[in-house]
C-alpha cells in the first residue's frame, strides 16, 4: 500500500468523524472547529473543495444557506465561498450569529463571583472566544482575563505572577489549576478541625498563627512550584 493510499485513506477516515449539521443539531461552531482542524490538517486551500465538502456534512434546510452563498463574478466565473463564510451564513440561518464587537465586548465585561467554579467560568469564556477571528482575537489580552477573576483572588495571583507575556491558554490552565487546589486545600483544612476540646483549643492556638488564607496560599504555592 503506498504511502499516497494510506494518506487518503486517513484523510476520509477523519472527515467521516466530523459531526454533521441538521435541523436539530446546530453546533455551528463545533462544526466549524472540526472542518477547519481538518482543511488545515490536509491543507486544503481550494473553495471548490472545500465547499462540496462542507455540503457533504450540511443536511436539512441549511442546505439551502449554503447553495445561495455561491455567485458569479463579472467574468462569469463561479465564485465559491470561504469556509468563514459558510460559517457565519450558518450562524446567521440559526439565529446564532454575534457581532465580532459585540463578542469582544461581552468578553471584556465578563466577571466571576467569589463563589463562581473557574473551570465552568473558563468554559463559558472559550466558547465565545472561540467565535472569533485570529485578527479579532488580538482585541482580547491576559489582562482582559485577570479583570474578568479579579474576584478570585488566588487564581488572580497565580496567573498575575506568570507575567502578561503567557498565553490566554495557558492563563486558564494556571486560574484552573489554582482554584482547584484552593478548593481541595479548603476541604481539607475544614476536615482537619475536629470536633474535640482538644482539636478546638489546638486550631484556635494555631489559628493565631496561620489563617485558612494562609494555609491555601501555602498549598498553591507548594503545588505549583515543587
Amino acid at each position: 500500500m503506498t504511502e499516497e493510499l494510506i494518506k487518503n485513506q486517513n484523510k476520509l477516515m477523519q472527515f467521516q468523524c466530523i459531526q454533521v449539521l441538521s435541523d436539530s443539531n446546530k453546533d455551528v461552531d463545533a462544526w466549524y472547529n472540526q472542518m477547519k482542524a481538518w482543511i488545515t490538517l490536509y491543507q486544503i486551500t481550494d473553495e471548490k473543495e472545500i465547499f462540496n465538502n462542507c455540503k457533504f456534512k450540511v443536511i436539512g434546510k441549511s442546505i439551502h444557506c449554503l447553495n445561495a452563498l455561491v455567485t458569479k463574478d463579472v467574468d462569469n466565473n463561479i465564485v465559491y465561498p470561504s469556509l468563514e463564510e459558510i460559517r457565519d451564513a450558518l450562524l446567521e440561518f440559526h439565529d446564532l450569529y454575534m457581532d465580532p464587537e459585540d463578542i469582544i465586548d461581552k468578553l471584556k465585561n465578563m466577571a466571576i463571583s467569589t463563589r463562581g467554579n473557574i473551570k465552568e467560568f473558563n468554559k463559558e469564556y472559550k466558547e465565545l472566544y472561540n467565535k472569533l477571528d485570529e485578527d479579532d482575537r488580538r482585541c482580547i489580552s491576559v489582562s482582559d482575563y485577570l479583570k474578568s477573576i479579579f474576584n478570585k483572588k488566588e487564581a488572580w495571583k497565580g496567573v498575575k505572577l506568570a507575567g502578561k507575556r503567557i498565553s490566554l491558554a495557558k492563563a486558564f490552565s494556571t486560574a484552573e489549576l489554582i482554584d482547584e487546589v484552593e478548593n481541595e486545600c479548603g476541604k481539607r483544612t475544614s476536615n482537619s478541625n475536629g470536633n474535640s476540646s482538644y482539636n478546638q483549643k489546638f486550631n484556635s492556638h494555631n489559628n493565631k498563627i496561620f489563617n485558612n488564607n494562609d494555609i491555601k496560599q501555602i498549598c498553591v504555592v507548594t503545588y505549583l512550584y515543587i
